[in-house]
């Protein structure tokens, strides 16, 4: 049990309640039921003494063994006659002190009570008369109660039943938010949950129909902007299509520089495009997802990432090292992921660009590290922001649209992966991506 979760507080403040009231039901028992019986019972107990101290200084030595036999058969008292006084020691029994203040409100000051053993407590009482100093003693038992033994099975009963309700009330009461919990995910991942548990709370009804609401203009929200930067894009591509034809059956009459700045702003404008897609192609994928459009199929990571990069046309040939791995996996939003890292790292990094695969426990990592200036920590989760970029001129020149690392981590939620940065001991970062259960 999390000692964080809702449910575990809720059980232990329960619990507490439980024995703060138990505590206090006890001390007002004691004091209005078992204090009064206790008082009452000594009060009989010391008269019964003080008649027997009576009788044995009325009989003569031969009778008093009679009255002691007598004694000890009908009312549980051992009597003798005593030689020594006896030091006062009532010990932890509250009802020692209890007998010890009605005697000597009876007999005088000198009248002494020792408690002895604690497993079987046994009073010892000494009693002056006119014949010397009588000793009485009895068991604990005499008195048909044991408080301590009341007190540790009620605070045990208390505890168990306590526990056992709070757990019981902690799962009913936590169970519709761990529902909550469970849908706030799915739509993370782009699905679009429904709360149908039947609550039955005026409260969790209202936040149930509220959450259904919320779950469906959120989807809605996801499918309208899907919608509208693949149609912006679209409409923007048509115009600038026509202007790359006009532009080259202008070219002869153009010059050369005019001509190459209209086809280098045509290239950006496609390129700013190509990123808007990007981004919003994850929203795309999770509405196939959920019409059953997937393609997911079984790759072996190690030569597919040996394809992927020898395919990438650079100065510097990508390193890949790792053992052979087989993962289920979507192969295009797999290879725009490790694209957009691979392209990061040749964009910002300094050579030798390194990939590396690898197992931890059950999970593919692909690790793609760079030589460069890296990223300062306190940026590394920044940048996965959309249109982020620690160069802040905005210029294509030197670096893209900021939406590279942003497309990676919709992927990322999208697939169930994770993306995160890190820094490179011999300089620079390292983009690590982790993926689905490996399955050889």
């Amino acid at each position: 049990m999390n000692g964080n979760s809702l449910s575990t507080r809720f059980t232990l403040t329960q619990l507490l309640l439980v024995l703060v009231f138990q505590v206090f039901a006890m001390a007002m028992a004691m004091h209005f039921v078992v204090s009064p019986l206790l008082k009452a019972a000594t009060k009989d107990l010391v008269s019964l003494i003080a008649l027997s101290t009576q009788s044995w200084a009325a009989q003569t030595p031969g009778q008093r063994q009679h009255l002691a036999d007598q004694l000890a058969r009908d009312y549980g008292l051992s009597v003798e006659q005593a030689s020594v006084p006896l030091v006062s020691a009532p010990g932890l029994m509250p009802y020692g002190r209890l007998l010890e203040t009605a005697l000597r409100a009876r007999f005088g000051g000198t009248a002494n009570v020792r408690v002895e053993s604690v497993i079987k407590p046994r009073y010892i009482l000494d009693i002056p008369t006119q014949t010397g100093r009588l000793r009485i003693s009895f068991l604990h038992r005499r008195l048909g109660t044991n408080p301590y033994l009341a007190i540790t099975l009620t605070l045990l009963a208390s505890a168990t039943l306590g526990v056992a309700v709070a757990m019981f009330l902690a799962r009913w009461l936590t169970r519709p938010l761990r529902e909550f919990s469970d849908a706030a995910q799915q739509i993370g991942a782009g699905k679009s949950p429904v709360i149908t548990l039947p609550h039955g709370v005026a409260e969790l009804d209202s936040l149930a129909h509220a959450f259904n609401r919320m779950a469906q203009e959120v989807q809605q929200l996801l499918n309208n902007r899907a919608t509208l930067l693949a149609g912006v894009s679209h409409d923007l591509r048509t115009p600038i299509t026509g202007l790359r034809m006009a532009l080259e059956l202008a070219q002869d009459r153009l010059e050369p520089a005019e001509f190459s700045l209209m086809v280098r702003n045509l290239e950006k404008m496609n390129l700013m495009i190509e990123g808007y897609l990007g981004f919003v192609q994850p929203s795309v994928s999770r509405y196939q997802q959920q019409t059953g459009l997937r393609n997911q199929q079984a790759i072996e990571l190690l030569s597919w990432l040996q394809q992927l990069c020898g395919a990438i046309k650079t100065d510097s040939p990508l390193q890949v090292s790792g053992k052979p791995l087989s993962i289920i996996a979507d192969t295009f939003a797999l290879e725009r992921a490790v694209g957009n890292l691979l392209h990061n790292a040749l964009r910002y990094g300094i050579p030798p660009i390194e990939v590396s695969l690898s197992c931890t426990g059950n999970l593919a990592v692909i690790e793609v590290s760079d030589r460069g200036p890296g990223i300062p920590e306190t940026e590394r989760e920044n940048v996965f922001q959309p249109f982020t970029r620690l160069e802040s001129s905005r210029s294509l020149q030197t670096g893209g649209t900021g939406l590279g690392l942003a497309i990676v981590r919709e992927l990322c939620r999208v697939h169930g992966w994770q993306a995160s940065l890190h820094g490179n001991q011999a300089g620079g970062t390292v983009a690590r991506l982790t993926l689905t259960p490996v399955c050889a």
